[in-house]
């Protein structure tokens, strides 16, 4: 079978009320924002089933403004996910899911370390960011990216578990950084 994408017809058949394209654009975004939802380990499968509904009446909501909205200079799937992604982080900001975490007793640490933090958004939307553009990183950069920003590690760490100077840690994390940046980049060119 092979792969469908939401491209500029299909959108435009969704605008002008197309029933058999809105079905076909609700089961390809349905994917999208399933697979970005899946980035967040903190949230549980009722909450990535709420998101999902909230994330389909804000993107029909008010005349489709959202799916108008659209810079057809990327791909559609790029904005979905963005979309998806902004309103995770909404959720993970809100008052409903802090109580929610606080007062389940089997708190994830992973989360509680996210909360409250001034830069929590930043720090997601960067791990994100890197799972999506790691595939044309070299193997090492991969390596210590994962490293770096999956596992937690400190530089100085990683320079330690894979016997290389800190420097060049430092260096091959920057050059990969900016690979990540330059690819994401060239996305919405």
């Amino acid at each position: 079978m092979q792969n469908k994408i939401i491209d500029e017809t299909l959108i435009l058949n969704v605008i002008s009320g197309s029933t058999s394209a809105q079905k076909q654009f609700v089961e390809i975004a349905g994917k999208i924002i399933f697979g970005a939802l899946s980035s967040f380990h903190q949230f549980d499968q009722e909450d990535k089933n709420d998101l999902f509904q909230t994330i389909f009446l804000k993107l029909f909501d008010d005349n489709m403004r959202r799916i108008k909205m659209w810079n057809k200079k990327s791909k559609f799937s790029t904005y979905l996910y963005m979309i998806t992604t902004n309103s995770a982080l909404d959720f993970l900001n809100s008052k409903y899911f802090k109580q929610k975490l606080m007062s389940n007793s089997a708190i994830d640490t992973d989360s509680i370390g996210l909360i409250g933090k001034k830069n929590e958004s930043e720090l997601i939307i960067n791990k994100i960011t890197i799972d999506m553009c790691k595939d044309k990183l070299r193997p090492i950069e991969k390596d210590i990216i994962e490293l770096y920003y999956n596992a937690g590690y400190k530089e100085k760490d990683i320079a330690e578990k894979l016997n290389i100077s800190i420097n060049t840690i430092s260096s091959i994390k920057n050059r990969a950084i900016k690979k990540i940046k330059k690819d994401i980049m060239q996305e919405f060119r």
